[in-house]
């Protein structure tokens, strides 16, 4: 068996990682995760997840917020597919910080927003507090 499998971070704008690496740690909503080489097919969805990267002595990380994510194991090879990701170094918590603030402004507003607005601005407030909590920011 391989030692390594392929991973891609993908938001809207941009392929953040399309690498080659032999582990991947992540969260999804049914808990922590290691993904490996050969690891059994599946798709989770994530609301906010560090995503750390191994490859030898070289770790990378990353934060996502909002997606899925999908392994094949017949091609070995994970798809992270997210509203946004920073490598973790780079993230901008002033940025995420005013968005959140925006959020709670609009869910409490009382505007007239579908359900499908709502179910997406609470999601967006709840992947945004275990982001900036997480990282005690």
């Amino acid at each position: 068996m391989d030692n390594q499998f392929k991973i891609i971070i993908q938001t809207p704008e941009k392929e953040l990682v399309n690498k080659m690496v032999e582990s991947a740690y992540l969260t999804t909503e049914v808990g922590d995760m290691m993904l490996l080489p050969g690891h059994s097919a599946f798709s989770a969805s994530m609301t906010y997840s560090p995503i750390v990267l191994k490859n030898g002595d070289q770790t990378e990380e990353y934060l996502a917020y909002s997606g899925v994510i999908f392994f094949s194991n017949t091609q070995n090879e994970a798809h992270v597919l997210v509203q946004r990701a920073d490598v973790k170094d780079k993230v901008d918590y002033d940025g995420l910080k005013a968005y959140l603030k925006l959020v709670e402004e609009r869910l409490k507003s009382g505007e007239t927003l579908s359900d499908i607005h709502m179910r997406f601005l609470e999601g967006e407030r709840v992947a945004l507090v275990q982001g900036i909590e997480a990282e005690g920011k």
